[in-house]
């Protein structure tokens, strides 16, 4: 990857804050287009084709399975507000997938988040701390289940979020699951952390 691009990628990676859906993705509007300019697939992390490729359908992704605790459930697209914010699912019990990025079982990582909690009682990502290396994870799409296999999890502040880690280029599908985690701080109506698990296609 060439320095310009690799500083392209990076000015576009994903900057977290949090709220009750445990994840709101910011991407610089300027930012976002030209990592959606670049020339391959596999070095942008928000984009799933090459501007001089030719334009393809992708296949959403349309359920998840997490074996370890309990999750089967459907998937919805996420998009970026007018704010250039990651928009959360409507319903507690769904993940969301971020659509302008990679699909799961492309090169790259896949953005799958997930409410953490509501006002009376923890949702759909709730136990997703519980996950450790070797956990099972599964995704719908085409009408084939792809596995992925859990390599780490860990807890961020959001004040300190590993941005080119979660959000860099990979050479192989990979998944990254997210949500909110630490304390909540009621001052700001958010939880100061992020917990996100990596996830590899299981080969």
């Amino acid at each position: 990857m060439s320095a310009t691009l690799s500083a392209l990628v990076l000015l576009a990676a994903v900057a977290l804050t949090t709220n009750a859906f445990g994840a709101r993705a910011i991407v610089p509007r300027a930012a976002h287009v030209a990592v959606r300019a670049a020339p391959a697939p596999s070095s942008a992390p928000l984009a799933n084709t090459a501007k001089s490729a030719p334009t393809r359908k992708v296949v959403p992704p349309t359920n998840v399975r997490i074996p370890k605790i309990k999750i089967n459930t459907s998937i919805v697209p996420l998009t970026l507000d007018g704010t250039g914010a990651l928009e959360a699912p409507t319903s507690f019990t769904q993940v969301g997938w971020y659509a302008q990025g990679t699909a799961p079982g492309d090169i790259g990582p896949a953005i799958l988040a997930g409410h953490y909690d509501n006002t009376l009682r923890g949702t759909v990502f709730y136990q997703l701390r519980l996950l450790k290396a070797g956990d099972l994870v599964q995704v719908r799409r085409d009408g084939t289940w792809l596995d992925f296999t859990v390599v780490y999890s860990g807890e961020y502040s959001k004040q300190d979020f590993p941005t080119e880690r979660v959000y860099g280029p990979t050479p192989d599908p990979e998944l990254r699951l997210i949500t909110c985690g630490g304390t909540f701080n009621g001052r700001v109506g958010s939880y100061d952390d992020n917990i996100v698990v990596f996830a590899v296609a299981t080969k």
